[in-house]
């Protein structure tokens, strides 16, 4: 069997292994085929994950049991990102649940670790072909349950209609609605902008982060997101003048020339676009390049559910976002989580040097909001300073639920161009008369 896709093209694999020894032995078995070419390599299975999503590789050769979430996880969403990679399993595992796992996340090929280097190299040979392989002692322990994995894939395409169908009629009845949640000045208790939140009023009753998921594993993500970006930026011109319209979107919608038509002829220096720390799988360089453009345009990017890796610094220093706002874990029992304390004031001290406004999510108890205060977190919103609401109700809202507070007793909140006098203006947005930066630096309920 030839080693080439297309004429002569070498077939490019990805690697994926904890174990540096046998990283190398692989990567040293590659390059020995005249014909294929390592294409890059990876540690565990977010690095994998972010890595075949970056080159789009024509295999995915994939430790079972890497560290991160395993194999299965990465093979899952290998296949969803780069649908035209080939996943095949490497392990010294070869039960038959292990390999069944595997199969159903996506994985065309399973060999045992004890494999010769021909018997790898004619593994991936074959699976750029579409080709399966196992090793014998595989298909010996798993022959009858491999059979059923077989029936249970001729119903994926069923399955995956139902989820087009109700998406699709989701969409087509208006769907999502947009509810509003007020992110406040925590010094003065005014609302400062309001961030929109997908609400589904259609059948099945299901979370909207269900419903994203499965838009996303049949390919609709992005219409369902530019759906709801589309429904709150329609009604910007009802929040206050002065605050900002924050809208959640997902690097595939960021990296979307759709995005930047739905955001043509809107108040785009009145718009903050959130994007969540989880989704930044690996390399950021597309995703800052949309970023520029956004900027470009008069928007706004916030960094969203930050502190949840150690990579959030990073991700500060490389995506020098206008804000960015803590997970909704370290904002929970903050009074009382003197590690949660610390990194807050790590990552706000950070902010400080990018300048880069710093909020909260998630205030729930008074508690909380006074603990963020000293520690110098600028904004936040929770269900303690306002729940989020339909358009008619969330604007006057949160003055009152703010300034009722027991903290606040001796406040007299002082109007927002008298707060914004005591801050930094960030460079480039001076002429964007809502944007307060943080004295001493700095989602949803």
């Amino acid at each position: 069997m030839a080693c080439y896709l297309d004429l002569g093209t070498p077939i490019r694999v990805l690697v994926a292994d904890d174990h540096p020894a046998v990283r190398d032995a692989l990567v040293r078995v590659i390059a020995s085929c005249s014909g294929a070419m390592v294409a890059g390599v990876a540690c565990d299975t977010e690095d994998a994950i972010g890595l075949a999503e970056e080159i789009q590789p024509d295999v995915a050769l994939l430790d079972v049991r890497m560290p991160g979430g395993g194999g299965h996880q990465a093979a899952r969403e290998i296949r969803r990102l780069s649908p035209e990679t080939a996943v095949v399993a490497l392990s010294a595992y070869c039960d038959r649940a292990t390999v069944l796992l595997m199969l159903q996340g996506g994985a065309i090929s399973y060999l045992s670790k004890s494999a010769s280097a021909e018997e790898i190299i004619t593994a991936i040979r074959r699976a750029a072909c579409g080709v399966s392989t196992f090793s014998p002692d595989v298909v010996t322990q798993v022959a009858s349950g491999l059979t059923r994995q077989m029936e249970a894939t001729q119903h994926e395409p069923e399955k995956e209609q139902v989820l087009v169908d109700r998406i699709t009629g989701a969409l087509s009845a208006g769907q999502p609605a947009v509810v509003y949640q007020p992110v406040v000045d925590l010094e003065t208790g005014e609302a400062v902008g309001f961030e929109a939140l997908a609400r589904f009023l259609v059948e099945p009753e299901q979370s909207p982060s269900l419903w994203f998921a499965e838009a996303a594993a049949v390919g609709l993500l992005i219409d369902l997101e530019l759906a709801s970006v589309q429904a709150a930026i329609g009604q910007i011109d009802r929040l206050p003048a002065h605050a900002f319209l924050s809208v959640n979107v997902s690097p595939q919608a960021v990296n979307s020339r759709r995005l930047q038509r739905t955001l043509a002829g809107s108040s785009k220096d009145r718009i903050v676009v959130e994007v969540s720390e989880r989704a930044l799988v690996r390399s950021a360089e597309d995703l800052s390049w949309s970023l520029r453009w956004l900027r470009r345009a008069g928007v706004r990017v916030c960094l969203d559910d930050a502190g949840t890796d150690l990579r959030s610094l990073q991700w500060i220093a490389r995506l020098k976002p206008d804000f960015i706002k803590l997970d909704i874990t370290l904002t929970h029992g903050i009074d009382a989580d003197e590690t949660g304390q610390a990194i807050t004031s790590l990552l706000r001290r950070s902010a400080v040097q990018t300048g880069t406004v710093v909020m909260a999510k998630g205030i729930e108890t008074e508690a909380e909001l006074s603990t963020l205060r000293k520690l110098g977190v600028p904004f936040g919103q929770g269900f303690h300073l306002g729940a989020p609401k339909p358009m008619d109700a969330a604007p006057g809202e949160v003055r009152h639920r703010v300034r009722a507070s027991p903290s606040h007793g001796e406040l007299k909140p002082r109007s927002l161009d008298r707060a914004r006098s005591r801050r930094i203006v960030g460079h480039g947005r001076e002429s964007s008369p809502w944007y307060p930066r943080a004295m001493t630096g700095m989602d949803s309920g």
